[in-house]
């Protein structure tokens, strides 16, 4: 019971819990900055494979080997999803620049506040 309130005294728990703050912000937000970049390396995989998908078929219209009207439906099959793609990739995006603005935040903060500490 003593040493509990000799580490309130001293602000022991205040310091290991503004210690613990800074390093849960920074990997959380680094955890999710790295989820985003992947998210967003994948839509852009994915896009890169519709678009190659694209250029197949119109390489087998040229060859003869299909109609343009198969063609043009083939290419409208394959690209209806490509919303969901975007979507993926604008939510990717977020998600970095919200985990981005989370840790400039806090570090701009916490900056602020031990300028004022130091005065």
């Amino acid at each position: 019971m003593n040493a509990l309130k000799i580490g309130e005294f001293f602000g022991v728990f205040g310091k290991v819990q503004k210690w613990l703050q800074g390093k849960k912000t920074y990997t959380v937000n680094t955890a999710q900055a790295l989820a985003g970049v992947s998210a967003m390396l994948i839509a852009a995989g994915n896009m890169t494979e519709v678009a190659s998908h694209t250029v197949g078929l119109f390489n087998a219209w040229i060859a003869g080997s299909q109609s343009l009207d198969a063609t043009l439906e083939s290419i409208k099959a394959l690209w209806s999803q490509h919303t969901a793609l975007i979507a993926g990739f604008s939510a990717a995006f977020y998600a970095l620049t919200d985990a981005i603005s989370k840790i400039t935040n806090y570090a701009g903060t916490k900056r602020m506040t031990d300028k004022k500490e130091d005065k």
